[in-house]
């Protein structure tokens, strides 16, 4: 468990999650997004907050986690150069190379709607898209961590998975790195998944204008 993010076991349950965000959540640098590990310490998915909050008190973390990223080997090197810049400049510090990359000054890649990322970049609430040292560190770990095929473990085989994403989304790899998910899963005995890529969309979905049929589908899907 650590409070710059929180970082739960599969094999606890929502309601005791539940309780440990209300105890420990202020001292994490984010809430929205729960990191869930197994008993080896290894990266096996994410949780958002409000399926957390929505989801039945007894089930486990393991049962309602998500998350489709692109695999990668060669975040290793990512790991390697993050951990350095946090043992040397800090892990809250904003200002280095490191956290200019994770931060990007790029951002076409984020929401179709321009005055969104705008809208998002000064809201003083939010802070923008900025990132520490220890922020970029956790990425690239997660990115490493699910390169590793062999710890995956199937924990439910008849669970519903929809992965919904923009065609311009660099993180999913599109047509090839969804498929590539999908049969990740199959071989690990998850049989059930859909996915829908988005024309015109980016990375964020639930955020862009006109994003009506894509909420309908998401709606669809939670309704099976």
């Amino acid at each position: 468990m650590t409070t710059e993010y929180l970082e739960f076991k599969e094999s606890q349950t929502v309601a005791d999650t539940i309780t440990a965000v209300r105890t420990i959540g202020r001292e994490a640098e984010t809430v929205y997004t729960i990191f869930v590990r197994n008993d080896k310490r290894k990266f096996v998915g994410t949780v958002d907050l409000d399926d957390l909050i929505f989801a039945k008190q007894d089930q486990k973390l393991a049962d309602i986690m998500s998350g489709t990223v692109r695999p990668s080997n060669a975040a290793v090197l990512g790991v390697a150069l993050a951990q350095k810049t946090v043992s040397k400049k800090g892990k809250r510090n904003q200002k280095t190379l490191l956290a200019r990359l994770g931060n990007g000054g790029n951002l076409n890649w984020v929401n179709s709607d321009k005055a969104k990322v705008e809208e998002f970049r000064n809201d003083p609430l939010s802070g923008g898209y900025t990132y520490a040292n220890v922020s970029v560190l956790t990425l690239v770990e997660s990115v490493e961590e699910i390169a590793q095929i062999s710890n995956y473990h199937c924990q439910n085989p008849s669970l519903l998975i929809f992965s919904a994403t923009g065609e311009f989304d660099p993180f999913t790899g599109g047509k090839v790195g969804l498929n590539e998910t999908k049969r990740i899963l199959g071989k690990e005995g998850y049989a059930h998944f859909k996915s829908i890529i988005y024309p015109h969309f980016k990375h964020e979905l639930v955020t862009s204008t006109g994003n009506e049929a894509i909420l309908q589908d998401l709606l669809a899907f939670y309704r099976q």
